[in-house]
């Protein structure tokens, strides 16, 4: 994220307009090139000297705070090490004990002081006087910068300012426009990972969340902003939606709308794993439908709340067409298995009786009976027999 002082965006009639860089942008590049041969000019030396570059630098154009920005955007990949043979607070106390023994001290004395130090550290009088702070931010040598591109520095930098913006929401309501079950799953457990406060509901096809922002929190709003903006990279992942944020960006201002979606300058990074399937579930599918013709079974689409406890989003949604009973059926494949794992007993006991879980793992491994959800174990892919039995058995009629 960006600091306070790097921040760029106008307010206009309520409305909060970032103003984002782009690649197709001559000037947008330089800029972003130009951050990066600063930091390129300065391996090997302190991150004070590199510092007063981006000072001096910022300071010789109008718009000192992109060049800031994109300094500290870019430094992301960067090492910072301090390059001496002994720990500098050990020396710093050393010395200072040796200091403070002596009644006076002089040119000479602080000589014989250091002397004295680096002979217990097993170092020379000046390389103890260089190192003594060599501890500090500002003292410490860049040693190692991961290589990257303008437009990767600019998409960074783009992302960042956007997740800074949300560090003064108050409220944000995500719509994610007809998801899909996995993009859906995958939005619902980024919320959960990172602890944010939530509320859903649908809108047509459309899932609607309304989660509380950090000005809203009485307690901890640092540390619960900075899990909303690390919420941001799951959400660029989905296809069609928007982010609508209510700011309080002044003490004494009014509130502003900060609005967000799929076609904006900002941009997802990394792999999309919330997508990613395998071929099992596709052929269970089919040998479903198959094998019970009297139910209609398809990618469920209800958010699943477990007595207050989490969330979940089944893979299928099975409906009996002569009686209008539902039933959900959630695979936990191998990889889901420390999930289960985790909540198995709060499944069992709270989950909803139409809930059927077919759980990879020996069925001495799988709770099976309780008053919530039913358990069947499966090796391999789960047998529809199994399953089909299971919704004959669970399925109830729809309040």
């Amino acid at each position: 994220m960006l600091k306070s002082e790097h921040l760029r965006v106008q307010v206009r009639s309520g409305q909060l307009r970032p103003r984002w860089l782009t690649p197709e942008s001559h000037a947008d590049r330089e800029r972003a090139e130009l951050a990066l041969a600063l930091i390129r000019g300065h391996l090997g030396k302190r991150r004070g000297q590199l510092d007063a570059a981006i000072m001096l630098q910022s300071s010789a154009t109008t718009d000192f705070r992109l060049i800031r920005g994109l300094t500290h955007v870019a430094l992301a990949g960067a090492t910072f090490e301090s390059r001496v043979a002994f720990d500098p607070w050990t020396a710093r106390r050393d010395a200072f004990e040796r200091a403070a023994a002596r009644p006076s001290l002089d040119l000479i004395g602080r000589a014989e002081v250091l002397t004295e130090t680096a002979e217990q550290l097993g170092t020379d009088a000046d390389t103890l006087d260089r190192g003594l702070y060599a501890d500090l931010p500002s003292e410490m040598t860049l040693v190692d910068f991961e290589e990257t591109t303008p437009d990767a520095v600019i998409a960074h930098y783009n992302r960042a300012l956007a997740q800074s913006v949300l560090l003064r929401a108050t409220e944000v309501t995500v719509r994610l426009r007809d998801p899909s079950t996995k993009r859906l799953r995958r939005i619902v457990s980024a919320l959960k990972f990172h602890q944010l406060l939530f509320a859903f509901h649908r809108d047509g096809s459309d899932a609607v969340f309304r989660v509380d922002g950090p000005l809203s929190v009485l307690e901890r709003s640092t540390r619960y902003g900075g899990e909303l903006a690390s919420f941001l990279p799951s959400l660029l992942h989905a296809e069609r939606w928007t982010l609508e944020a209510h700011l309080k960006w002044s003490q004494r201002g009014r509130p502003v709308t900060f609005v967000l979606d799929d076609t904006s300058e900002v941009k997802a990074s990394g792999p999309d794993r919330a997508m990613w399937s395998v071929p099992e579930e596709a052929v269970l599918l089919d040998a479903l439908r198959a094998a019970a013709p009297g139910w209609t079974i398809g990618p469920a689409e209800e958010l699943v709340d477990i007595d207050g406890l989490f969330a979940l989003v089944p893979d299928l949604r099975c409906l009996e067409v002569a009686t209008g009973r539902v039933a959900w059926i959630d695979v936990v494949w191998s990889w889901r298995k420390a999930w289960f794992t985790k909540h198995a007993q709060q499944l069992v006991a709270h989950g909803p009786r139409r809930l059927i879980l077919a759980v990879h793992g020996a069925a001495a491994t799988v709770p099976r009976e309780g008053p919530g959800a039913l358990c069947v174990p499966f090796r391999g892919v789960p047998a529809p027999t199994k399953l089909i039995a299971a919704l004959e058995q669970r399925a109830e009629p729809v309040a």
